[in-house]
């Protein structure tokens, strides 16, 4: 015991400190909960899972999220949407959503852009910004300019190019023999689909490029996960950090 006792002593004697470190991350905890948190909608504006008058959902409705997250939407919907009442619910982290009814369709189409930006909404959801470097590969509306005024006359040759290519991207997952094989379906989907859309994007060879495919496949799946990571960090976060 007696190798022992000065750390123990040490411990004691530390305690204030410990304590003053642990008041002031409560503190801190509470100021962040109060400023950033609370929910930031009109007045009125209703959360699931909390009483009427609610900014901010509790512990336990976050983690309905997480453990009863089809239960939550379902309340949502039968409490609020199926009412035509729009209502706030949990999402990743600190994030947070709003479900609107059916009802609300008509106003929101008939909103300006200097309202309602559908790229910019997009933009936000997928994180554009940080997972890409910048906003314009959604903001931007060149793809729909482009499939407009170019593509919709060559439709059908475009078609006739992704069905060609479907062919040789099933062969190449999935074997063109007849033995058993134990096949990882859903990479196997990805790869298919992204070597026969990029049969018209890129064109061949590229499109049949192993590295290439896989590379296209490895950006989609890290735009996910880099989606998920920033959806569980606080969005005051988000201002204080620069995109890569």
């Amino acid at each position: 015991m007696a190798p022992t006792s000065p750390y123990f002593h040490h411990l004691i004697s530390s305690w204030p400190t410990i304590g003053f470190a642990a008041s002031g991350f409560v503190l801190l905890l509470i100021i962040t909960s109060r400023a950033f948190i609370s929910i930031p909608y009109p007045p009125g504006m209703r959360l699931v899972g909390e009483p009427k008058g609610a900014t901010r959902f509790s512990i336990r409705t976050r983690l309905r999220y997480y453990i009863d997250c089809e239960g939550l939407f379902r309340e949502a919907h039968d409490n609020y949407s199926k009412k035509g009442i729009p209502v706030v619910i949990p999402s990743l982290g600190f994030r947070h959503s709003v479900i609107l009814p059916i009802s609300y369709m008509r106003w929101i189409l008939n909103q300006s852009e200097q309202h309602l930006l559908l790229g910019e909404a997009f933009a936000e959801v997928d994180q554009v910004q940080w997972a890409m470097g910048h906003d314009r590969y959604v903001v931007d509306g060149w793809q729909g300019l482009l499939v407009k005024t170019e593509l919709n006359t060559v439709l059908e040759r475009i078609c006739a190019s992704l069905n060609d290519e479907l062919g040789p991207a099933f062969d190449k997952r999935l074997g063109t023999d007849t033995d058993w094989k134990e096949v990882d379906v859903l990479t196997a989907t990805r790869l298919v689909v992204t070597q026969a859309s990029s049969r018209f994007m890129v064109g061949l060879p590229l499109c049949r490029n192993e590295e290439y495919v896989r590379i296209t496949v490895d950006i989609n799946e890290s735009l996910v996960s880099t989606l998920a990571s920033l959806e569980v960090v606080p969005e005051f976060c988000d201002l204080s950090s620069e995109p890569w």
